[in-house]
């Protein structure tokens, strides 16, 4: 990209975020007088009883033995952030939830992002590679699943039905996972259908002396050799902290199991899936201020780099493809830049209880590189970089003790830059073609929404949203014809959606509630959708810019309990799909086949789920705590349209496991189980994908153990030994098998 573009670019996020923090500033001094009267009618105990805010890292809270809170079996309240905008105990929100603090996710010892997702009650981790891992989540995943960074859009208009690109966030500047399944379409709008995984990232905690410090850690795993080495550096005050972090990465080889059922008959060498080794560095720096008593404003900048990312799929022989697709397919490089500037104000039970306004600059670049099989002599490389500067805003007012009103406003710009080129590989000679995308496309999204929360009772809370959102793409194919399709020129389309969602929770007893909700989603065709270009499957890509958004019905009911001896929850849901999108045969040119994404029609997805938690043996102080826990769930999808199971649904499956932790935290070890059924229900393009066996992908189940202990001078070690019986099987949709019997180790060191 011209230094002159990132120049202009960088120049106008930094305007924005000038202009945001004026307007706030000015917003808060009229707020600060006009509740000064609205301080005194408020009740102290609303105060000192209000949630923390997301102005510092959220942390769920200690509470006291006596209050009749709901609790975790570690004494702390669940709080949520993105299933409600704003800080709420998760019991209380009208949607299955759930959340993944610092301390689970290290006790996982997961590698990257997805991994951390994988033992998710609702959430199946399918990849396609190594590199890569697309969370399902009620039967549906890629771009029906909104990913968040912070709670800004990370999905752009490129990103495809199964994407890697969680993958290329760093694991090591993560503070927490907050997943809500079913719609988020109101506070979030477009691809929120099936639900929404936002990543939060870490920032220095404020407040005490003057402090430095950081860590250093490194991971060891046998099943695919794989190291991951992280060093971080932080530092501040009461007022400001920075901090800075850098992560390698190498992976080799994925061994699978070698005792079971081969899912697809995969050729390799005991095991030993070649290739699905990478490498990838990643970086980070974020700096957070301490304004005043209410309001802070940080920073927060992501890179991560992958190289030589296989796509393993198409390049190991199988039974379904005894003949490789490809000689070499890979991504080299892949690149994530993320610049994020955000003002928050936090005041629980003021008028102006929070205010946020965040501007960000996405800048993800991707390279690829491809020989075909059946056409050696031949390398195409294509590159794709998307610019995205994005503003979003949001406000929430105390307009009566008992009802919280919130609106925002959110809009993005994005622009494409693609190009494709042929290279002889005898000669050298260079052809350009057309990108996988019009080169210069733009893509524009914007939203506003309001959402109302309102404690009917203090056993009853209801909330209630509605948002309009549109979009607008601009594509130029330059009188492309592909066969009897074109000829295509300038073209732009716009879309727009209205969504509305209202949820009614109900606590029938001291820790328990009950729920119902009903919430419609969308997705907006994206770019990817309308005018991609290029390999597909068996053929190729054609664009169609006759398309609808797809939307969702969702209709959920649920229970959840939350105590110190024993939580979890319970959730039905039905899911009505309208308008769906979908790739489907063009035509057929020389005996090449075409395809297009089309709208395909109505579908129904039927969810289930189950999970918990109970404190079999308490601790007295002394003694260990003994907890059993798991998770178990269902989705069965059909395209009612097309009369056939829904593609790409996982089947049953679940988790059992027994914990023992030192009351003090100081060590722990767990042995668990988890497995899934067959899953024989296939849609004909589950029965042209070469990653699925044509009769089902087989029933598998694992026996795990893990733990960890405090050494002391702030070092830990964790590790853990997993599918001990070394069983090979695949997750359903998967391009590889996972892993065999690995062996996992970690050395952390907090300083």
């Amino acid at each position: 990209m011209p230094r002159s573009v990132r120049t202009a670019c960088f120049s106008r996020i930094a305007s924005i975020v000038l202009i945001g923090i004026a307007g706030s500033a000015a917003c808060l001094s009229f707020a600060s007088s006009a509740t000064a009267q609205a301080d005194e009618r408020q009740s102290a105990d609303r105060t000192t009883e209000a949630i923390a805010g997301d102005t510092a890292p959220l942390r769920t809270e200690p509470v006291d033995e006596g209050g009749d809170d709901a609790r975790r079996t570690d004494g702390t309240v669940e709080v949520i952030v993105t299933a409600t905008g704003g800080p709420r105990r998760a019991i209380e929100v009208p949607q299955a939830t759930t959340t993944l603090d610092e301390k689970e996710i290290l006790e996982r010892l997961p590698q990257t992002v997805p991994d951390a997702l994988d033992e998710v009650p609702g959430v199946v981790i399918q990849k396609t590679n190594q590199g890569g891992g697309s969370p399902v989540i009620r039967g549906r995943t890629g771009n029906s699943v909104l990913l968040l960074l912070d709670g800004l859009r990370f999905n752009n208009s490129t990103f495809r039905r199964n994407n890697q690109y969680l993958n290329t966030i760093d694991l090591a500047a993560v503070e927490r996972f907050e997943i809500a399944r079913g719609p988020a379409s109101v506070l979030y709008g477009s691809d929120a259908m099936a639900g929404a995984v936002n990543v939060l990232t870490r920032r220095f905690e404020l407040g005490g002396p003057p402090r430095l410090g950081g860590r250093l850690s490194t991971q060891f795993s046998s099943a695919d050799k794989g190291i991951v080495s992280h060093l971080s550096l932080e530092g501040g005050n009461r007022d400001f902290g920075v901090i800075g972090g850098l992560t390698f990465k190498n992976f080799g080889d994925l061994r699978a199991g070698n005792h079971g059922p081969n899912p697809t008959g995969a050729v390799d060498t005991h095991g030993r899936q070649d290739p699905t080794g990478y490498s990838e560095i990643d970086g980070s720096l974020s700096a957070i201020w301490q304004l005043g008593e209410y309001d802070t404003v940080d920073f927060l900048y992501l890179h991560s780099r992958q190289d030589d990312v296989p796509r393993s799929d198409r390049l190991i022989p199988n039974d379904e493809q005894p003949i490789a697709p490809d000689l070499r397919r890979d991504t080299a490089p892949q690149i994530l830049r993320w610049y994020q500037a955000r003002y928050q104000y936090d005041h629980p039970g003021d008028f102006v209880e929070r205010f946020e306004i965040s501007a960000v600059l996405q800048n993800p670049e991707e390279a690829r590189r491809r020989i075909r099989t059946d056409d050696p002599g031949r390398q195409t490389n294509e590159y794709d970089e998307i610019l995205t500067p994005g503003l979003a805003a949001r406000l929430s007012l105390r307009v009566a003790p008992d009802h919280l009103v919130t609106t925002g406003v959110e809009g993005y710009y994005e622009q494409v830059r693609s190009e494709r080129v042929d290279v002889d590989r005898a000669t050298g000679v260079r052809t350009a073609r057309p990108g996988r995308y019009p080169d210069g496309s733009v893509y524009q999204s914007y939203g506003i929404f309001a959402q109302d929360e309102w404690e009917l009772a203090d056993d009853w809370t209801w909330s209630n949203g509605i948002r309009y959102s549109v979009f607008r793409v601009r594509v130029d194919f330059e009188d492309l014809t592909v066969g009897p399709v074109g000829p295509f020129g300038r073209e732009s389309e716009t879309f727009d959606d209205v969504t509305f969602a209202t949820g009614l929770s109900h606590r029938v007893a001291d820790d328990t509630w009950v729920y119902g909700s009903i919430a419609r989603g969308f997705r907006a065709p994206n770019l990817g959708d309308l005018a991609t270009l290029g390999d597909f499957s068996s053929g190729e890509r054609v664009p169609n810019l006759d398309l609808e958004p797809e939307s969702v019905w969702s209709f959920e009911v649920g229970a959840k309990h939350e105590e110190r001896a024993w939580r979890g929850g319970a959730a039905c849901a039905v899911a009505y799909y309208d308008d769906l999108l979908g790739t489907e045969r063009a035509f057929t040119l020389d005996g090449q086949d075409y395809f297009q994404v089309a709208n395909r029609g109505r579908a129904v997805v039927y969810s289930l789920e189950s999970a918990g938690e109970v404190v079999v043996v308490p601790s007295d102080g002394d003694t260990a705590e003994h907890v059993v826990f798991g998770h178990v769930f269902a989705d069965i999808g059909r395209a009612t349209t097309e009369n056939e199971p829904l593609t790409k649904v996982p089947p049953p499956q679940g988790e059992l496991g027994y914990r023992i932790e030192q009351s003090a935290g100081a060590w722990f070890g767990e042995v668990y189980a988890r497995g899934a059924l067959e899953q024989d229900r296939l849609a004909q393009a589950d029965l042209d994908d070469p990653r699925i066996p044509n009769d089902g992908t087989p029933a598998w189940a694992t026996l795990n153990v893990r733990g960890g202990i405090e050494l002391g001078n702030d070092v830990s070690l964790t590790a853990a030994l997993e599918n001990l019986f070394d069983r090979r099987y695949r997750v359903h949709g998967s391009g590889v098998d996972a892993p065999g019997f690995n062996a996992i180790v970690q050395l952390d060191w907090r300083f």
